[in-house]
C-alpha cells in the first residue's frame, strides 16, 4: 500500500509527522499528532483546528473539513506519484464573544456595540473598522461579494481572522486580499524577495507605521497592493490587490541587485553550500544569473558562501548533543562493547571518543594474529581532530579493524 510521508506547518515550525496511509489518515489524529509533537505532551486537543492541504501540482491549496475530503485528498497525491504532501494546521480564534451579538444592546468583550444609552460606542466601531479595511478600493465588494448584506459586526469578526502567509511549497510567493502577515518589517522583505522572484521594478508610494503600498515602477502597469495594521497594531493584512502585471521582466534589475544582500543569497543558496561546501562562488552567480536575472559583486557571493558554512559548523556543534545517547544505545543493542566519552571540564565539552564493538574484539581474538597498529588521518571537518584506527591482520594478511577513535591529535595520551 503506498504510504505519503506527512510535512505539517503549525504556527512557525515545520513538524514531520512521519508517514501514513489512507487507511490510517484522519484529521483527529492528525491534529492530535501535530500537537503532541509540537507541546511534547500525549493531551488530546480541545481547540478546533483549520487544516489546509497544499497542491504542489497547480500551486493551489485545499481547505480540509471532513476525514472522506483528507482521504479525497491522499488518494489524489498517490495518484500523482507523489511520495510527500505538505499540510497546514492553523488553531482557530476563539471568535464565540465577538460573534454574539443576536441583542441589540447586547456586550462583545466588555463594550456595547448597540443602543442609545452607549457611550463612545460608535467611535470604538469606526476605529476597528477603520483599521482593517485600511485603504480599501471603490467598494467592499472587492473583498467580498456579499458585504452589503452582511452586519457590520459581523463583518468585523470575519476581517480579524484572516489567511496567514506562507510560501508555496516551490518557495515562491503569492498575496491575495484578506492575507495576514507578522509585522510590517517582515512584509517588506516578503515584498523584496517578490520583486527579485518576478524580476520586477516595486515604487513603494505609501510608507508609514501602520500603512504600506507598493505598485510596480513600469509606466501604464496596473499591478498595486495595499497593506495596513490590524487592529493589534501589530499584525498585517493585505486590503487591496490589483496582480496584473502589463510589463515584462526587467533584466539588469538595479532595485534587485540592492536587494539581494548577503543574508537573502546565503538563505536561498544555503542547502547548495552545505551538500557542497567547496562550490565556487563563479558557480552561485550562474545560478543567481539564470534563476533570478540578478548579477551581484563577488565579495558578496564570498560573505553569503561564508554565512552558510557558519550555520553548516552550527549543525555540526548540534550532533555533539547526542553522542550520549548514541553511547546508551550501543551498550542497549550490543552489550559488550566499548564506548567511551571524554569531556573537557569546567565547561563540559567534547573532548575524545573510543569505539569497539564486541564482535571487533571476538574476532580478534579467534582470528587474527596478536599483532595491533595504530593508523590515523585527520578529520577536515569545522572542528578538526584526528580519527585514530586499531588496526590488526587476519589470517589472511588482510587489516582487521579493532577499534576507533576520535581525538585532538595522535599522542599515547589521546589513544591511553
Amino acid at each position: 500500500m503506498d504510504v505519503l510521508k506527512v510535512i505539517v506547518q503549525f504556527e512557525t515550525q515545520l513538524i514531520d509527522i512521519g508517514c501514513c496511509d489512507t487507511d490510517h489518515i484522519s484529521l483527529i489524529s492528525l491534529v492530535h499528532k501535530t500537537c503532541e509533537r509540537h507541546t511534547r505532551k500525549s493531551k488530546v486537543p480541545e481547540e478546533n483546528h483549520d487544516v489546509r492541504v497544499f497542491l504542489p501540482w497547480c500551486d493551489g491549496v485545499v481547505e480540509v473539513h471532513t476525514d472522506a475530503k483528507l482521504i479525497q485528498v491522499f488518494k489524489k497525491f498517490q495518484e500523482k506519484g507523489l511520495d510527500e504532501i505538505s499540510v497546514q494546521v492553523e488553531q482557530k480564534p476563539d471568535l464565540e464573544e465577538m460573534s454574539n451579538y443576536e441583542s441589540d444592546n447586547e456586550e462583545v468583550g466588555g463594550v456595547v456595540v448597540g443602543g442609545e444609552d452607549a457611550v463612545g460606542d460608535d467611535d470604538i466601531f469606526n476605529e476597528c473598522m477603520r483599521l482593517f479595511e485600511g485603504n480599501q478600493a471603490k467598494s467592499d465588494d472587492e473583498f467580498d461579494s456579499d458585504s452589503d448584506r452582511e452586519q457590520p459586526e459581523a463583518k468585523v469578526v470575519r476581517l480579524m481572522k484572516g489567511t496567514h502567509f506562507q510560501r508555496m511549497v516551490w518557495g515562491g510567493i503569492q498575496f491575495h486580499v484578506g492575507q495576514t502577515h507578522d509585522s510590517m518589517d517582515k512584509l517588506r522583505d516578503t515584498f523584496r524577495d517578490y520583486a527579485i522572484q518576478e524580476g520586477v521594478e516595486l515604487d513603494r508610494t505609501k510608507n508609514q507605521k501602520c500603512r504600506l503600498t507598493y505598485r510596480c515602477k513600469a509606466k501604464g502597469c496596473p499591478w498595486r497592493i495595499h497593506a495596513s495594521c490590524m487592529i493589534d497594531k501589530v499584525t498585517v493584512m493585505i486590503k487591496t490587490y490589483n496582480d496584473k502585471h502589463e510589463c515584462h521582466r526587467v533584466y539588469n534589475n538595479v532595485e534587485a541587485k540592492v536587494k539581494a544582500k548577503v543574508k537573502w543569497i546565503s538563505s536561498e543558496f544555503e542547502t547548495l553550500i552545505k551538500s557542497n561546501p567547496d562550490i565556487i562562488v563563479n558557480v552561485i552567480a550562474d545560478l543567481l544569473r539564470e534563476k533570478y536575472m540578478v548579477s551581484v559583486d563577488m565579495q558578496r557571493l564570498y560573505k553569503a558562501k561564508k554565512r552558510a558554512l557558519k550555520g553548516l559548523a552550527a549543525d555540526h556543534a548540534n550532533c555533539f548533543q547526542h553522542l550520549k545517547r548514541s553511547a546508551y544505545t550501543v551498550n542497549q543493542l550490543n552489550p559488550g562493547s566499548a564506548i567511551y566519552i571524554s569531556l573537557q571540564q569546567p565547561l563540559p565539552t567534547f573532548h575524545r571518543l573510543f569505539l569497539s564493538f564486541e564482535a571487533q574484539k571476538l574476532g580478534f581474538l579467534e582470528g587474527c594474529r596478536p599483532f595491533i597498529d595504530l593508523d590515523g588521518c585527520h578529520l577536515n571537518g569545522p572542528f578538526g581532530g584526528v580519527l585514530l584506527s586499531a588496526m590488526a591482520l587476519d589470517t589472511n594478511s588482510g587489516l582487521y579493524p579493532l577499534a576507533v577513535c576520535i581525538c585532538e591529535k595522535k599522542t599515547k595520551y589521546s589513544w591511553l
